[in-house]
């Protein structure tokens, strides 16, 4: 871990619970840990510090993240209030809805509105889906159908921006891995608790259930090869402004239970190592200058936010990891579905979509009658060298550790030593 990464921790920390930083104790590239800030999703909770203190931010950089702060925390701050709104009107409607993560995390921020969140995640009971459907298109939404494997439906509005309304809190991939124990989904509007943000009211979980599920949408996560320093930080506030509520017996019962405990004691202990919490803090034991800290925050760094860690390396290494628990299941529908989501990629890397390959060729944007040629090209080049074997498609061999990528093993060493696998 650089120094860079390290001293953005204690910015980010500072910046979300209202603490005075540190000036930084060695030669530090600013630009650098700007960039990080924004590879882990954290850039304006980090610009509050920089913005309020001398801490020897050249002014040119200091200047434009005062700039993009100023911007995005008027900005979240309507769409959060827009939100509320919402919610309230979906009450009024009839339509019983939860705010999952996002807001009812950021209101134990010291300045909610710099934590800015790329959507709003709702839930709604499946029996509700359709009708809370047809109220956000009654409400300028426009929307795809969501697919059957897909726990949830992107919706977008002019205005407010995207909200993922969820049926389901984490997906049916996560049977083996994270829900063998999972006891959320089934009680979560029976025990659902009213909140209150900015003078309004919403409904959220209950508390152990979010601290649950902010928990496990992490290791989700840091499986698919992108958590972020955001992430971390939702946990640890979460559960210091949360201790006295949550069932700590029970938290710590379902991480033995689906063998992640050793990851939530060694993120714990980084948050207290370098982010000014105490060990009490969290209702849990946590581990403190441990390896797989330390080997959690390098593979931190080299992926952030959906970064290098979530394109192949990442995913093979999670297909990995699931095949190993459907494996020790005997779950063969998983197996089953494995294979055809591999099946499914080939496909998808032989002909991909039009806005996949936009994504990839920029020249297609402007010019998209390219496309047949594009595709053509692609054809030929990944086709010959899966031929002659000097080519290898994404979770060909995801049953053969030997097989996968020398990053993608180096992930699954981290899993190991974190009792993951």
């Amino acid at each position: 871990m650089t120094y860079e990464m390290e001293y953005l921790m204690h910015l980010f920390s500072c910046g979300a619970q209202g603490l005075e930083p540190k000036p930084p104790q060695k030669q530090l590239d600013w630009e650098k840990t700007a960039s990080l800030a924004v590879d882990q999703s954290i850039t304006y909770t980090t610009a509050l510090p920089i913005k309020k203190y001398e801490l020897g931010c050249p002014e040119s950089i200091r200047s434009r993240l005062t700039a993009s702060l100023r911007g995005a925390s008027i900005k979240n701050a309507m769409k959060t209030d827009g939100i509320l709104n919402l919610v309230n009107d979906f009450e009024k409607a009839g339509i019983h809805v939860l705010i999952v993560k996002g807001i009812d995390v950021a209101r134990f921020y010291k300045n909610p509105e710099c934590r800015v969140s790329s959507d709003a995640d709702l839930f709604v009971k499946k029996e509700d889906e359709q009708r809370a459907l047809d109220f956000l298109e009654s409400y300028g939404f426009t929307m795809e159908k969501r697919p059957k494997s897909s726990n949830h439906t992107e919706c977008y509005h002019p205005t407010l921006g995207m909200v993922e309304l969820h049926i389901q809190l984490l997906q049916d991939m996560f049977t083996n891995s994270l829900m063998k124990n999972w006891r959320v989904d089934e009680d979560a509007f029976s025990k659902c608790k009213a909140e209150e943000f900015s003078g309004k009211k919403y409904y959220a979980l209950e508390t152990t259930d979010s601290l649950l599920f902010l928990t496990y949408h992490m290791i989700k996560h840091f499986l698919y090869g992108g958590m972020s320093l955001r992430m971390m930080m939702d946990n640890a506030i979460f559960a210091k402004c949360n201790l006295d509520l949550i069932d700590k017996e029970r938290y710590k019962a379902l991480l033995e239970e689906s063998k992640h405990l050793h990851f939530m004691q060694a993120v714990f202990g980084i948050m207290v190592k370098y982010c000014g919490f105490s060990p009490n803090d969290f209702p849990i034991d946590v581990i403190i200058d441990d390896s797989t800290g330390e080997s959690i925050l390098n593979d931190l760094e080299k992926g952030g936010w959906q970064g290098m860690n979530y394109g192949v390396a990442g995913l093979d290494a999670w297909y990995y990891y699931r095949y190993k628990h459907a494996m020790n299941e005997a779950d063969e529908n998983e197996l089953s579905e494995i294979k055809g989501e591999v099946q499914l990629d080939y496909i998808h890397k032989l002909f991909p979509t039009m806005t996949w390959m936009k994504r990839m060729y920029p020249k297609l944007q402007a010019k998209p009658w390219l496309y047949p040629f594009y595709l053509i090209q692609r054809l030929f080049v990944k086709g010959w060298k899966i031929i002659t074997g000097k080519g290898r498609m994404s979770k060909r061999q995801i049953d053969k550790e030997t097989e996968l990528s020398e990053s993608a093993r180096e992930r699954i060493e981290l899993f190991k030593a974190l009792d993951m696998i």
